[in-house]
């Protein structure tokens, strides 16, 4: 099992704990967002996850919508580009979904 970090962007909150200089390659699932000191729990049962891999790229399911893109990780600093995802309407998980594809740049 991987190692969880904190990875607070504006809105969106992986798992917990490890250093800034970790490996965060691997799926990660969402846990909560928002507000790091009042986070908004994920919705149970939906798959909201991201995986890193090794090459800096990105993909990942909100939902009802997927995405992918680039990453790069300096320091204690984690920087997206080139995201791009299906634009997909449902209802039962659109807010989360807004709320966790804003944190990524948009072109």
């Amino acid at each position: 099992m991987k190692k969880a970090i904190l990875l607070a962007i504006t809105l969106f909150i992986l798992a917990a704990c490890s250093s800034a200089s970790a490996d965060i390659t691997g799926d990660w699932k969402l846990i909560s967002y928002g507000d790091a000191g009042n986070p908004t729990p994920a919705i149970p049962n939906v798959d909201t996850s991201i995986k890193f891999d090794s090459n800096g790229q990105i993909t990942g399911n909100v939902g009802c919508n997927s995405f992918g893109g680039n990453y790069e990780v300096s320091g204690d600093k984690i920087t997206f580009t080139s995201i791009m995802s299906t634009l997909m309407y449902c209802e039962e998980t659109s807010s989360q979904e807004q709320a966790v594809l804003s944190i990524f740049p948009t072109r």
